[in-house]
């Protein structure tokens, strides 16, 4: 009967530790996304992190340019197979019911539409490649920036909740949209 206890404790603590370490992964490849896009990634504080389905925040603090802390953000992040892709960085606030919204966009037709449009434009300017289908697969640089810009400012546009709003996203939307006349790609 002693023996069993001690098994069933040994088990439990083993399981324990496996789990402590698959958290430690998770956060480890957050954390390793997030540093990727500091100016100094070795100064990062963490705070807390918040999942919904394959997507994440996580509340840092780092230093900028001039070597001071800035004050906490959130960076929300996207799982891609076994990595994380930052998807917006320097965001004010995040919770869980942002990350359903990602996760289960109520416009997501009309989103798909438009990031296939900005593609489309961007290829026929021979700006990326023909073969790319979503901007995750661009190498970091201006294209993958000014795409990441123009597919959030088309779905503020699209989530926008008066006339007003939209036309302030989509306004922007087009300034920016001008810029790949003149874009070189890296």
């Amino acid at each position: 009967m002693i023996q069993m206890m001690r098994n069933v404790f040994l088990l439990a603590a083993i399981a324990a530790a496996l789990g402590g370490c698959g958290q430690a992964l998770f956060d480890d490849g957050i954390k390793t996304a997030v540093r990727g896009r500091l100016k100094d990634p070795d100064s990062a504080k963490w705070g807390e992190i918040i999942q919904y389905k394959n997507f994440a925040c996580i509340k840092y603090n780092a230093k900028n340019s001039y070597g001071g802390y800035g004050g906490s953000s959130w960076a929300v992040l996207e799982r891609n197979g076994d990595s994380w892709d930052v998807r917006h960085i320097d965001r004010e606030s995040c919770d869980e019911s942002h990350l359903a919204h990602l996760a289960e966009p109520i416009n997501a037709p009309a989103k798909k539409a438009v990031l296939e449009a900005v593609l489309a434009a961007f290829k026929k300017k021979q700006l990326i490649d023909a073969s790319i289908t979503d901007e995750s697969m661009l190498p970091h640089g201006p294209c993958r920036t000014l795409i990441g810009s123009l597919r959030s400012y088309a779905n503020a546009a699209i989530d926008a909740d008066n006339k007003e709003e939209r036309a302030n996203w989509k306004s922007r939307f087009d300034a920016e949209f001008k810029k790949i006349d003149s874009m070189k790609c890296s």
